[in-house]
């Protein structure tokens, strides 16, 4: 089973390395939905899973999991969890609205800018390995807008992973997200294409909805991923 996207925490003052982890999303016929395992074994014994109707939605949710599983404990309080050592609570991937108070990391586009350990670009090579398609209605349009995000991939200088993304016409969009770690790279690559759907003029005018079949887009719909801090006043959907 191939791992996607991973990242070590370190627990303080002992020092102890353990690496959490986010798996493809698989369809299985038993549960009649997609699955992606996620492994934290710093307070998981087993791996578990993160559910979704879609591959995307599977992804994000296994995320968003694992995000509650690092920032609501007892040892994120003490300032255990640590990410290259760095103390200011930060863990490589946003915290949920719920724990926002505590761990003010969202889910945002600017945060992912701001960053010095993340990049967006608008070219990438497209020899990656295919994580999740989601395909999406666009009204008044016979065309259906399909939205792909790649796995992580370590990049050329040995230390940086960046995830491709991209959005195909009427939107018509690539870029990656980059960062020191493939968990880092996926949050930033989700950033950049939430931003790109939720932002986009299709889906402010309600032409731009899910499922692609069975009713035209409308204004206000769920795109299966979570919306950046940027776009909630369009997309009340946050992370």
């Amino acid at each position: 089973m191939r791992r996607v996207a991973e990242q070590a925490v370190t627990l303080w003052p002992r020092r102890d390395r353990y690496w959490v982890r986010i798996h493809a999303p698989a369809l299985e016929a038993r549960y009649q939905s997609w699955r992606c395992r996620v492994e934290n074994p710093v307070w998981w014994d087993e791996p578990k899973r993160g559910s979704g109707a879609t591959a995307l939605q599977a992804l994000s949710l296994s995320l968003a999991r694992l995000s509650i599983e690092l920032y609501a404990t007892s040892q994120y309080d003490m300032g255990e969890p640590r990410v290259d050592g760095a103390a200011d609570g930060d863990l490589g991937t946003p915290a949920t609205e719920t724990y926002l108070d505590r761990a003010p990391f969202p889910f945002s586009r600017s945060r992912v800018n701001g960053q010095a350990r993340f990049a967006v670009v608008n070219d990438t090579g497209w020899d990656a390995r295919l994580l999740a398609e989601e395909t999406y209605a666009v009204a008044g349009s016979r065309r259906r807008l399909r939205a792909r995000i790649y796995a992580p991939r370590l990049e050329a200088d040995g230390r940086t992973w960046s995830c491709a993304v991209s959005a195909t016409a009427p939107l018509g969009m690539r870029g990656r997200g980059l960062g020191r770690t493939g968990l880092q790279a996926l949050v930033a690559g989700l950033a950049l294409l939430s931003h790109h759907l939720y932002g986009s003029s299709l889906y402010k005018a309600g032409r731009l909805g899910w499922p692609p079949e069975g009713r035209d887009g409308r204004r206000g719909d769920h795109l299966l991923l979570p919306a950046v801090t940027e776009v909630l006043d369009v997309a009340p959907y946050p992370f």
